[in-house]
């Protein structure tokens, strides 16, 4: 990481619901939102590393 910081504001639902996932998968919470954000946003930058390698 190039040590930029993303801050994401829960709800207080979803807050408890990331604290109970993160006990129950003896992990932190900031691994699952990052995996979560990686999940959704892979299609993505398949996508614009693909059209970067057109462009080469």
């Amino acid at each position: 990481m190039s040590g930029r910081k993303l801050v994401i504001t829960l709800n207080p639902s979803l807050k408890r619901g990331l604290e109970e996932a993160s006990k129950r998968r003896k992990c932190s919470q900031a691994e699952i939102v990052r995996g979560l954000l990686y999940q959704n946003l892979a299609p993505y930058l398949k996508e614009v590393e693909a059209d970067a390698q057109t462009l080469l």
